[in-house]
């Protein structure tokens, strides 16, 4: 009798460990690491066009720092200049606006943009860690991992349904602004981001981000965006 006793205690305390591990992880599901997932973002993964930049000298640049860039901007106003920042320049005529300038990491750059999600979201996650854990170097490897992420179960570990939160949040609040990525190649390395309301060619060099951000498409078509940066110089640092 009393073994018979033993087990049905041994039973109940089993039963109850369980209904609490998987009434915490219920609650970790649908009040804490719970995101809707409505946007789509798989076909960032497939660069379908490649864009070449190909030299093309000018006589009249803009410059800033080591950037020298066509000065197809004559009738647009310098609104800004920002300390190891950028350059701002604005067409009110047409509601176009130009910048270009450098840093050391991007903040439309998805890598620093998941890191400083963190700091939006109060999740204890360093996302950084993320990026480590799986070998996460540069955009295109961040995108992959965020279509890959599975939605969370019940029988996800907390750690794991943490990470897909992250994840999924960023595509939600990012990645749904971004409508397709290119690669760039020829005189520079680099991709050129489709967004709604522009542009946005980034370049990668000496572990610097150039960008020259386009504003307006119906002024910045795709022929003029491309005889703009064939003028591209970026001397060496």
């Amino acid at each position: 009798m009393k073994i018979r006793k033993h087990l049905s205690l041994i039973f109940i305390i089993i039963i109850l460990i369980v209904a609490a591990y998987f009434s915490l992880q219920f609650y970790y599901l649908k009040f804490v690491y719970n995101v809707d997932v409505h946007v789509d973002v798989r076909h960032l993964t497939d660069f379908g066009e490649t864009i070449i930049i190909t030299a093309s000298p000018t006589e009249d640049y803009l410059e800033y720092e080591n950037i020298r860039i066509g000065n197809f901007f004559e009738d647009f106003d310098a609104r800004y200049i920002g300390d190891n920042v950028n350059r701002i320049y604005v067409n009110e005529a047409s509601s176009a606006n130009f910048w270009f300038g450098v840093s050391e990491y991007l903040p439309i750059n998805l890598r620093e943009s998941f890191i400083l999600l963190a700091e939006e979201f109060e999740t204890n996650v360093d996302h950084r860690m993320i990026l480590e854990r799986y070998n996460i170097n540069n955009d295109l490897e961040l995108i992959n991992l965020v279509v890959n992420a599975e939605k969370s179960n019940i029988f996800t570990p907390i750690r794991q349904m943490r990470e897909r939160y992250i994840l999924h949040t960023f595509a939600e609040i990012v990645l749904s602004q971004i409508q397709n990525i290119a690669l760039v190649e020829g005189s520079y390395n680099g991709v050129m981001n489709t967004i709604s309301y522009g542009k946005e060619l980034n370049i990668f060099k000496n572990d610097r981000v150039y960008f020259f951000t386009f504003l307006n498409l119906e002024y910045f078509n795709n022929n003029k965006i491309q005889e703009i940066i064939n003028t591209i110089i970026i001397n060496g640092r």
